[in-house]
């Protein structure tokens, strides 16, 4: 009698096809989990970016007031807003610039970027910087967040922030 133990090749080509058939499986599940988590740390990126933009403006603009000649002059367009900042001795002198560039995606405070590349005016606002009541007390703030990541866009659909200006009149 002759008993071979081992396998036939049919049973080895149906053991690695079963084989090959798994990892690609695997890989494919694996390839789809991280491009995912990549899609979900870039979307928290933009979000990151969006608040800490939207604190810096609540820290300057809160005590602050509108320099409304320079408004009318500069910033008709609603992509800049101009304040006076409080001094040591609460007057309102110390200027305070916001400006949005909608070509570079760039928001900067006082010419110092705050965020580059990333930010948008929110879609269907009609200005990134909004004075909402007849006193400039009031400042709405339209923006949004968006990137392009491996030919994918990815956008924070943004928020509309409103800001209440606490500055007075100088002091003679």
């Amino acid at each position: 009698m002759n008993k071979r133990k081992g396998l036939t090749l049919l049973e080895l080509i149906l053991a690695l096809t079963m084989l090959s058939i798994i990892l690609v499986a695997s890989g494919s599940m694996n390839l789809f989990v991280l491009r995912a988590a990549n899609f979900t740390a870039e979307e928290s990126r933009l979000q990151n970016q969006l608040e800490y933009v939207l604190k810096d403006m609540d820290v300057y603009l809160t005590d602050s007031r509108l320099d409304e000649a320079a408004n009318v002059v500069d910033c008709a367009n609603g992509n800049c807003i101009k304040l006076l900042g409080p001094d040591l001795n609460d007057k309102y002198v110390s200027p305070l610039s916001y400006a949005y560039d909608g070509v570079a995606k760039q928001l900067s405070r006082n010419g110092t970027v705050l965020s580059s590349g990333l930010l948008i005016q929110k879609p269907g606002s009609n200005a990134v910087f909004e004075i909402a009541d007849s006193d400039n007390k009031l400042i709405r703030v339209n923006l949004a967040a968006q990137t392009e990541k491996h030919g994918k866009i990815i956008r924070i659909e943004g928020t509309s922030r409103m800001f209440f200006l606490r500055g007075t009149e100088p002091t003679a």
